[in-house]
């Protein structure tokens, strides 16, 4: 089922980010499954739907398995521009550790829907200059790095960078995948990367959303907590709803 919501923005500078996305379509899809591992996040995520559906004028998906996932994109008409996905993220899989969502893999478990199959199924609904934002935990980070912030390029074995290469073989055209790199509240996590998807960039590392805003790795802890009190302010709500990142 697919239920149009409207809600209070995330910000000011988020709500205005509307006029500046492509023309097309806007979609949140937020875990709202009896599988929740954390009954508390739940509210947390529909709630993050609603600032996220409001803030871009967007559809919203309440999701419970791979299934729902496959069936609202076979029901989407026209061309995506924006795709938030809202959810517990882990390096490998989206939506639901427990048990549903996606996962790095093949569709062969119950509850879930492995990247190839959800990317063959996007590919052809996206509009060019698209973005696809996994709003939770370090789907852009690799199990082999720290789980409390990653500062640097990489992650091409993450959730992220592996959808981002199933895309463009899928033949997506031109567009994005961000994520975040560390555990932190769904849309205000101040640490990401982006992943562009073009055949000729499969397997490269995504770009540290701080290097993209011009921003040198940090040396110092003073550093880490400047970027993430500007990120927060600034850059993070904007960035997971499609928009380019400031540079200064």
């Amino acid at each position: 089922m697919i239920i149009p919501l409207i809600g209070a923005g995330i910000a000011t500078t988020a709500l205005l980010y509307f006029a500046l996305s492509p023309a097309g379509k806007n979609v949140v899809m937020w875990y709202d499954g009896v599988r929740e591992s954390a009954p508390n996040d739940r509210g947390t995520f529909r709630q993050a739907a609603r600032s996220a559906a409001g803030a871009l004028r967007a559809t919203a998906v309440p999701i419970e398995s791979g299934a729902d996932i496959a069936d609202a994109i076979r029901s989407f008409q026209g061309k995506i521009s924006v795709l938030v996905l809202v959810g517990h993220g882990t390096p490998t899989s989206f939506f639901e550790p427990n048990g549903a969502g996606l996962r790095v893999g093949p569709t062969s478990l119950p509850g879930w829907l492995g990247i190839v199959d959800f990317a063959r199924l996007l590919a052809p609904k996206l509009k060019r200059g698209f973005v696809i934002s996994l709003a939770g935990c370090s789907a852009a980070r690799e199990n082999s790095e720290h789980d409390e912030g990653t500062w640097w390029d990489g992650g091409t074995r993450s959730l992220a960078g592996m959808l981002r290469d199933a895309l463009a073989l899928a033949g997506a055209p031109s567009g994005e995948v961000r994520g975040h790199t560390s555990r932190g509240t769904v849309l205000l996590n101040p640490q990401g990367r982006t992943f562009y998807v073009k055949r000729a960039y499969a397997g490269r590392p995504g770009i540290h959303v701080m290097k993209q805003a011009g921003r040198a790795q940090p040396r110092s802890l003073n550093d880490v907590v400047t970027w993430n009190n500007y990120a927060r302010g600034n850059i993070a709500a904007r960035w997971m709803l499609g928009a380019p990142v400031p540079r200064g």
